[in-house]
């Protein structure tokens, strides 16, 4: 069943039932409050594999849900994590026509809804147009494998009659490979950090994550460059310049947290095992970076800072990553 997470502030609670219950009546199964989460778990972490297994996140805009420490802003950072891009997948609603310039950025980045008549009717209304668009694609992605399928026995059966090898002209590069992907990229390297013991994200302990316990991603462009891990426990690591600006290598002070931060302000964001934060002050500096083409990430090695709730508590690490099969290869541990 297509699953969907309707993202809502409490004070919006009138408005965001009879979208539930909209979207509920056309067959989707919405996960909208405490008794429509996943059962076992704390409450932070039924909020996470909810927004991990849903088709489509909703976020309904308003003065209450934006603003500083909600917790709609953790909902909406996971949905960022599951879905670096937004297109297709997140629609956000704007009830009470907030200034762009008030939005979140990673919002801005698709269509907002602006509602003028019946929320539930045109919340609706969208949400099965991009739900739509979803299963076109995957109907295409289907045949497209199928096609492929196909087109690798027939090659296997032209080639069990040849008594050479492939032409090598005809067989595409690594690096051809790499450049024409533009979702998460399989990597290798590590990350290390610890933390104060009042830290809520590093909990005081030593984290130590590489090829031997986990599979690290990269994805991102030049302006910002997330790098996710999955072992035991899923846990992210977000770096970005301020807007318009490109990561380089150098010093980055004064982090606020990644998709959240001041147009003219980096940003930051390490998050995991369910633990997250509302708010963020930090610094990086980046030591490596590399990509391959215009905006394809295949190398970023870093020390970090981040402050949870902008309190005194602190958690420092290191961090370097490079594509497997990549022109770089990251360093097999850290130096010091």
């Amino acid at each position: 069943m297509t699953t969907i997470f309707l993202c809502h502030a409490s004070d919006d609670k009138p408005i965001a039932e009879p979208i539930q219950l909209a979207l509920s009546s056309a067959g989707y199964e919405v996960f909208y409050d405490e008794n429509s989460l996943p059962p076992g778990g704390d409450y932070h972490d039924r909020i996470y594999r909810a927004i991990m297994k849903c088709d489509l996140f909703i976020f309904l805009i308003s003065e209450a849900s934006i603003a500083p420490g909600r917790y709609t802003l953790t909902e909406l950072a996971f949905a960022r994590r599951k879905w670096p891009s937004p297109v297709n997948r997140v629609l956000p609603v704007n009830l009470e026509s907030i200034p762009t310039r008030d939005i979140p950025h990673y919002l801005t980045a698709v269509t907002i809804l602006s509602v003028k008549g019946s929320p539930a009717a045109e919340v609706r209304q969208s949400a099965e147009v991009l739900l739509s668009i979803q299963r076109k694609k995957k109907r295409k992605l289907w045949f497209m494998v199928a096609a492929a399928l196909g087109s690798i026995i027939l090659v296997i059966s032209f080639m069990v009659f040849r008594s050479q090898g492939p032409d090598p002209e005809q067989v595409p590069n690594e690096d051809a490979l790499i450049s024409e992907s533009r979702g998460p990229l399989p990597a290798n390297g590590y990350v290390k950090f610890t933390s104060d013991p009042s830290d809520y994200i590093g909990q005081g302990k030593e984290h130590n994550f590489s090829d031997k316990n986990g599979i690290f991603s990269i994805v991102g462009d030049k302006n910002s460059i997330s790098i996710n891990f999955e072992g035991d426990d899923h846990w992210s690591f977000d770096f970005a310049a301020p807007r318009d600006k490109e990561l380089t290598v150098g010093e980055y002070w004064s982090a606020q947290r990644a998709a959240f931060n001041n147009p003219v302000k980096p940003g930051i964001d390490i998050s995991g095992a369910g633990r997250g934060c509302n708010r963020i002050s930090g610094k990086f500096d980046i030591t490596q970076i590399e990509f391959l083409d215009s905006n394809t990430p295949i190398r970023f090695a870093a020390e970090f800072e981040q402050h949870c709730e902008e309190g005194e508590s602190k958690l420092i690490g290191i961090i370097d990553i490079a594509v497997k099969n990549g022109p770089t290869k990251p360093l097999s541990g850290p130096s010091r």
